[in-house]
């Protein structure tokens, strides 16, 4: 049959929350709080993981949670939206993550935390020159980000006509035209 048993504690503070770890029937560690009030409770301590993502276009994630038991380790998972996307790093609550650098790593659930999956877009060179019969916008070198679309003209001198663009063309909407567009990819 069940056994009761009383206990006090003495020289706490009545506006401090306290907590203890009580092993029942061998069963597993249970944390409870003890406050200013009478009794004792008994119920697992359980936390939550809330996980953002900056921005917000950047990718997904999983392992949030609200029922994460004390002390328990969490798989977490930062995933990149498409090719022009790369997982960064994790901010926030990042003390018990065992890697803030990997998109796959675990945290140690001792407290509520607040993380945040960061991720960061891709930067590519465009470089538009011309055979110097003409003028090209843009023209020389530029850094734009991965999935802009590009105006790209070409405007020949006097006695001269536009045939092609040629070089890495494979996203240049149309490589006949003189005003086209170019996509920046991964």
């Amino acid at each position: 049959s069940p056994s009761s048993e009383s206990f006090y504690v003495t020289g706490l503070d009545q506006n401090t929350l306290y907590y203890f770890a009580i092993k029942v029937n061998n069963t597993g560690s249970y944390f409870s709080n003890i406050s200013n009030s009478p009794g004792c409770q008994t119920d697992p301590w359980y936390h939550s993981l809330t996980i953002n993502v900056s921005p917000s276009d950047g990718g997904s994630t999983n392992g949030s949670g609200t029922n994460y038991l004390h002390g328990s380790t969490v798989n977490i998972n930062a995933t990149p939206n498409g090719s022009c996307w790369t997982f960064s790093n994790w901010s926030g609550d990042t003390t018990y993550i065992a890697d803030v650098n990997s998109s796959a790593t675990t945290i140690i659930m001792n407290e509520n935390y607040s993380i945040t999956a960061n991720f960061i877009i891709s930067t590519y060179n465009l470089t538009v020159n011309n055979d110097s019969h003409g003028t090209t916008t843009p023209s020389g070198l530029s850094t734009r980000t991965c999935g802009d679309v590009v105006n790209i003209s070409a405007t020949p001198n006097s006695n001269y006509s536009f045939v092609n663009w040629s070089g890495d063309t494979g996203s240049i909407a149309n490589v006949s035209s003189a005003n086209t567009t170019i996509t920046i990819n991964a």
